[in-house]
């Protein structure tokens, strides 16, 4: 599959949840953020990876049709953490 080509998923809704899991690594994928004076995910979280594939997410609609609960997204919690971000922020 030619990743440069995946097309917009426009049934996703602006304001749906996204969900991304990153490593835990502080001051890799998690930053301390000096002008609001908190812990935030890097840039460098939502790469997609060198191989090009696309950043992987879950999409909060999807774990709910399904049943589930976001919870169940955090394996291993104590070495990743989870953020999240509208799809409307994701494209901006």
């Amino acid at each position: 599959m030619n990743y440069d080509e995946v097309a917009d998923d426009s049934t996703i809704r602006d304001e749906c949840q996204l969900f991304r899991r990153i490593s835990g690594k502080i001051n890799i994928n998690i930053i301390w953020d000096h002008i609001i004076q908190c812990w935030r995910p890097s840039s460098a979280s939502f790469n997609n990876h060198p191989n090009k594939t696309p950043t992987s997410i879950v999409i909060i609609d999807d774990l709910e049709k399904a049943g589930r609960i976001v919870t169940e997204v955090m394996i291993d919690s104590d070495k990743f953490a989870l953020v999240a971000i509208t799809e409307r922020c994701a494209h901006e």
